[in-house]
């Protein structure tokens, strides 16, 4: 999939409490420089046409350096901190989706460096969601709003993870009558109902910000793939000549 990974609607990066730094002034984060601008991106997402399976633990899956090895962290492998260090999945705007984490292996939403439809810049200048953004009003702001559960069975499709596995929005309250409602989530945001295959979905978790302040988290994609990456063809390649085929 080609995109220029850039929303055609307003980002509203003016709103970012603590935009990303470029962590290269001694001073620390008050003398960093920051970015409150977006540039169209040439971005080719692989997504396989076909079904290679789902993991049964968490690291059956394996990566060339993940967000918890980047990161030097010393915390147990999880479904937020075992991740790609960058793009997970692309949305159907076109923008790729990063885990929620950020790569000091923090969750980017209690950080306030993302603002309120779930995305932000990095040093790069490209555009990704780190989070959901959903809105209850048609404002022409968000990724999706309620008008696009109108006279739908299921919530809408929002994108795809890189391991292919299809991404839906989330469940509202008003919509217990929709397919999978009752269906609860598995720890990597997805789950398989009536026949239609494992999909994630956006949802929303309680949690507790590093200064023990409760608040909840707005996920689009968690980090973790469930898909089996390992069986994917050339996943990790960056060899642009090889091109994938799907298959």
């Amino acid at each position: 999939m080609a995109s220029y990974s850039i929303t055609d609607k307003p980002s509203n990066l003016n709103d970012i409490r603590r935009p990303p730094g470029d962590g290269t002034s001694g001073g620390g984060y008050a003398s960093s420089k920051v970015t409150r601008d977006a540039v169209l991106q040439l971005a080719m997402n692989r997504i396989p046409l076909r079904d290679y399976g789902l993991v049964s633990s968490l690291t059956e899956n394996t990566f060339v350096k993940s967000l918890l090895s980047d990161g030097k962290s010393s915390a147990a492998p999880n479904t937020f901190n075992y991740a790609s260090t960058s793009t997970n999945g692309i949305a159907f705007d076109g923008v790729e989706i990063y885990p929620a984490m950020n790569n000091t292996v923090n969750q980017s939403q209690p950080a306030a460096e993302i603002c309120s439809i779930g995305v932000h810049v990095g040093q790069g200048m490209g555009l990704h969601y780190h989070a959901d953004g959903f809105s209850a009003l048609n404002n022409g702001l968000s990724l999706y709003n309620s008008d696009d559960y109108t006279g739908k069975t299921h919530p809408p499709l929002l994108g795809f993870g890189l391991d292919g596995v299809a991404l839906f929005g989330k469940y509202l309250a008003a919509n217990s009558s929709m397919i999978g409602y009752s269906v609860a989530l598995d720890e990597y945001g997805g789950h398989d109902h009536d026949g239609i295959g494992y999909h994630y979905h956006a949802h929303t978790e309680a949690a507790v910000s590093p200064l023990g302040k409760a608040y909840t988290l707005h996920l689009l994609l968690r980090g973790a793939w469930r898909g089996k990456i390992n069986s994917i063809p050339s996943f990790w390649s960056n060899d642009k000549k090889s091109t994938y085929l799907g298959f």
